[in-house]
């Protein structure tokens, strides 16, 4: 249990130092548990991952892995529209050829590129005499 523990509190650390974030020294008893089950979890999830790299990539290290797939970025595509709305489109990154091999050699996929979605939220574009609000979200433009 020992060692279990030092390397959840060495992983923590890591962590720690890989995001620039220094550790806060909590006084509360529920904010130090909710740390170390931060710390437990980053841990399974590196124990996990590292017991899937024995299989299938023996010269991969989780650490390596992380960098090469957090290359992949998820982002946000706003296109607003006359009515105020705006049209979202929430795409991630292709992969390139080293990352499009180590997803298929640990046999995982990307998901599907997620559906673009409409805000509800209705602002008008126009104000003054060109435009009249409805008073419920609403505009009427050219009246």
């Amino acid at each position: 249990m020992g060692s279990v523990r030092k390397d959840i509190g060495a992983l923590h650390a890591g962590t720690l130092r890989a995001l620039a974030v220094r550790s806060i020294f909590n006084q509360l008893q529920r904010r130090i548990d909710a740390q170390m089950f931060v710390a437990f979890k980053a841990f399974c999830i590196h124990a996990a991952l590292r017991h899937k790299l024995r299989l299938k990539a023996s010269g991969l290290t989780p650490r390596s892995l992380i960098k090469q797939l957090s290359a992949i970025l998820t982002l946000d595509v706003d296109f607003p529209t006359t009515d105020g709305r705006a049209l979202i489109f929430s795409r991630y990154t292709a992969p390139n050829k080293t990352q499009e091999l180590l997803l298929a050699q640990l046999g995982l996929e990307l998901p599907p590129q997620s559906a673009p979605r409409i805000t509800c939220d209705v602002r008008p574009l126009l104000y003054g005499r060109d435009a009249v609000s409805l008073g419920d979200g609403g505009t009427i433009i050219g009246v």
